[in-house]
């Protein structure tokens, strides 16, 4: 874990919008750091620096030291580098997670469920259709 946050990134700014006081930045994420993201990640930070919010663009290419809180990252200005300093310092990192990676573990209880709710309805639609 990085001393700045335990996710950490280098990705260009592709959107900004601002929301009561803070701020969504979404990254499309070049190279991962530490932790794991998808290609697409979702940053909240203050509104503007004066506040400690990052201060990047659309188009801006940084790293990013982030943290989760209450199930989203966060940031401040303080927590964002140059990308080629961070990647020197990092050492090359590697690729965001394939959407793949990200997909939810196969669910065998919900599918063995599945399986039992389908046998009772069978076999109570043979049942009846025997008494028939």
């Amino acid at each position: 874990m990085l001393k700045f946050g335990p996710t950490a990134f280098v990705g260009t700014v592709t959107d900004v919008s601002a929301a009561a006081g803070s701020k969504l930045m979404t990254f499309q994420v070049d190279t991962v750091l530490a932790g794991e993201l998808p290609a697409v990640a979702e940053v909240w930070t203050a509104s503007d620096g004066a506040a400690c919010g990052i201060e990047a663009g659309v188009g801006a290419r940084i790293a990013v030291f982030a943290t989760e809180e209450a199930g989203r990252l966060t940031s401040n200005l303080c927590s964002t580098a140059d990308p080629d300093t961070a990647i020197q310092a990092l050492g090359p990192g590697t690729a965001p997670l394939e959407p793949a990676d990200l997909a939810a573990p196969f669910d065998w209880p919900a599918v063995w469920l599945g399986v039992g709710a389908l046998t009772l309805i069978g076999g109570a639609w043979l049942a009846i259709r025997r008494l028939s």
